[in-house]
């Protein structure tokens, strides 16, 4: 891993091996969910892509959960903010995305507020329920065993495109 990777997985608290995946269980319109890294320490933008051959609407916030390596529920404290604005509802065709940004706050793992996290999960109304999240490094490829050590999260608006929406601005 070289010196840039390794500086800017450390600081938002990932660390590289294995793999994910993006797809939905069945009974909806399936979406894949990506989350992939921008230029600051936890700034993150999520794209929901309609993975489907129906329409999918969506309006308001991506829900985001999070689980332990066991599987296990995270508590992470998840903040749903008006960023970059409210939200557009938003119809994606098959093959379309829509956006919103995402912030990570970091932490030491040996913090009593911090909760380690190996599973991102999306839920969107309508669609093929929750979907594990890809979470793309600063290289462009996913994260093979994505750790994140949270102390919090705060979430946009879904919005469909994706300028504006990068938490970088935040």
């Amino acid at each position: 891993m070289n010196r840039v990777l390794g500086a800017v997985a450390a600081a938002v608290g990932l660390v590289l091996a294995g793999s994910s995946t993006a797809w939905a269980a069945p009974g909806g319109v399936p979406v894949g969910a990506e989350l992939t890294h921008q230029q600051q320490p936890g700034s993150e933008i999520l794209a929901v892509t309609n993975k489907g051959n129906a329409p999918l609407s969506l309006n308001g916030w991506p829900q985001l959960s999070f689980l332990a390596a066991n599987n296990s529920p995270v508590p992470v404290p998840v903040q749903q903010v008006n960023q970059p604005g409210a939200a557009t509802p938003t119809t994606l065709q098959p093959g379309q995305s829509a956006f919103a940004g995402v912030k990570l706050v970091a932490g030491p793992k040996s913090s009593s507020d911090v909760f380690v996290a190996t599973t991102t999960k999306l839920t969107v109304p309508g669609a093929a329920g929750p979907v594990v999240v890809t979470l793309i490094g600063p290289d462009g490829k996913p994260v093979g065993y994505p750790e994140l050590s949270l102390k919090s999260v705060q979430v946009g608006t879904f919005q469909p495109v994706m300028q504006g929406v990068s938490p970088d601005a935040w």
